[in-house]
């Protein structure tokens, strides 16, 4: 901080006061032309001079958003001025900052809010930053996550490459790509609109996806939304935990939970990966051994070869959720075993008769392994999810990809396992013959063992099996209840 300028009287300011100023000025429609120049030289080449301005506009624009929304009316905290013609006009379309590559927009001019991003990259004439406001007109995001706040009371999640345009406080259009909208308590009356159909929300949260030919899914995760089709005649409601396809006619396709990313990944956030990684790697190989004879499958684990066992756990403080695992394999089959931290093991309430694909929701202990030598590692495999409407590789949808999901029934006390093949996940089976499996609780009940065996008929390997040698792709995670 400086202090007061010797013999003037005067105070004179810091950049930073002097940047809120300005940034003041902007929100008021005061600015000159004078002032604009020097709002650009304190923001060109500093990195946290714009970080801070930037904040400074969404804060504004957040008060902003919330008075629209209905919060009531609230007292003035600024005296605002009228401005001349000019600079009235200036400020209404874009404050341009010379050099800066961006222009920044009052939030009351605009339909919507770029509130925060991730990694993003945009293409084509409108390419906006954190904490701009967003007009009417078309955006291409050609890689990363934009979180979009609309003022009707919409928060839209864009996963990049997507296209979309937005038309008004209530309406998206998406071109390609998908979004999640979440709706605020009381607020209806959004659309997604794409050009198969109009996705009207009742107040939920939803995912619309547009893939080849135009394709649109829609997948709705809390509430209810009106799908209404444009190439044939009526419409369909569709309520949480349900999924549609809409293309030459519309079909209910499986709703899963991961098919959309709901949560824009921040640093603070323990469901981004920042601070608090997820999904992370801990190993880079493990070691799959000779199983002994005579393995009884009880959920002891007394009777097996614990060599290449591996173990992990969750960060700090919840390091209490944790996995020790092995893998074995003889002629006839694979086995998977291991002990899971849980201090509420085995309760899942979870049919194998349940007509969704939700059977790891209560608690499971999932692996994806490849038998195919061939591929070796890493597996080149995506699901369409991934591939952004690329075409498929062999790997998309090899039968020798396995996703396996081990879990316990607690109404039956019946270990189940459930098995999907490719990263198409394809061909769908629960507890097919031949398996067999065994889980045991924890004298104390903070966590459980579980024991399987698994042929290689199920893992369509009995024609090849894996031998000592092999590199396979293998992968290992726990789902707790």
């Amino acid at each position: 901080m400086r202090g007061a300028e010797a013999g003037s009287g005067r105070s004179v300011m810091t950049p930073r006061e002097e940047l809120r100023a300005l940034a003041d000025a902007v929100l008021e429609e005061t600015i000159t032309a004078e002032e604009m120049d020097r709002l650009a030289a304190l923001l060109r080449n500093d990195p946290d001079a714009q970080s801070y301005y930037l904040a400074y506009l969404d804060l504004e624009a957040g008060l902003h958003l919330e008075m629209r929304g209905g919060a009531g009316a609230m007292p003035a905290t600024r005296r605002r001025r009228r401005a001349g013609p000019r600079l009235a006009l200036a400020a209404a379309a874009a404050l341009l900052l010379a050099g800066l590559g961006y222009a920044v927009l009052r939030p009351e001019s605009a339909p919507a809010l770029l509130s925060r991003v991730h990694q993003a990259t945009w293409t084509g004439r409108l390419t906006p930053i954190a904490g701009a406001a967003l007009p009417l007109g078309i955006y291409t995001l050609s890689a990363g996550v934009a979180e979009v706040r609309f003022s009707g009371g919409v928060t839209a999640i864009v996963e990049g490459p997507s296209g979309f345009e937005v038309g008004g406080p209530l309406r998206l259009v998406l071109r390609s790509g998908q979004v999640v909208c979440r709706a605020a308590p009381g607020t209806k009356g959004f659309t997604v609109a794409t050009s198969k159909a109009d996705i009207l929300d009742l107040g939920t949260e939803f995912g619309v996806r547009v893939g080849d030919a135009d394709r649109t899914e829609v997948q709705v995760y809390e509430g209810e939304v009106v799908t209404s089709f444009k190439e044939i005649p009526g419409e369909r409601r569709l309520r949480g935990g349900e999924a549609l396809d809409v293309d030459a006619a519309p079909r209910d396709i499986p709703f899963r939970p991961y098919r959309f990313m709901r949560t824009l990944p921040g640093p603070d956030d323990p469901r981004g990966r920042g601070k608090h990684p997820y999904n992370l790697s801990r190993y880079d190989q493990v070691h799959l051994v000779p199983a002994p004879a005579g393995v009884v499958i009880d959920g002891t684990l007394s009777d097996w070869d614990l060599s290449g066992r591996f173990s992990t756990s969750c960060e700090p403080p919840y390091e209490a959720y944790a996995l020790e695992g092995a893998m074995m394999f003889d002629a006839r089959g694979l086995y998977l075993g291991g002990h899971v931290g849980d201090p509420h093991p085995m309760r899942s309430r979870i049919s194998p008769e349940l007509p969704r694909e939700v059977y790891g929701m209560g608690g499971c202990v999932a692996f994806r392994i490849s038998t195919d030598r061939k591929m070796g590692w890493p597996v080149r495999g995506r699901h369409a999810d991934l591939r952004k409407g690329q075409p498929a590789v062999p790997e998309d949808t090899s039968g020798k990809l396995a996703f396996l999901a081990l879990w316990y029934y607690e109404p039956d006390r019946k270990p189940c396992l459930h098995v999907r093949y490719g990263m198409d996940l394809h061909g769908t089976t629960v507890n097919p013959a031949g398996y067999r499996g065994s889980f045991r609780k924890d004298d104390d009940g903070q966590g459980y063992t579980f024991e399987y065996f698994i042929p290689w008929e199920i893992l369509h390997a009995a024609d090849d099996p894996p031998r000592g040698g092999d590199v396979l792709g293998a992968m290992c995670l726990v789902h707790w209840s």
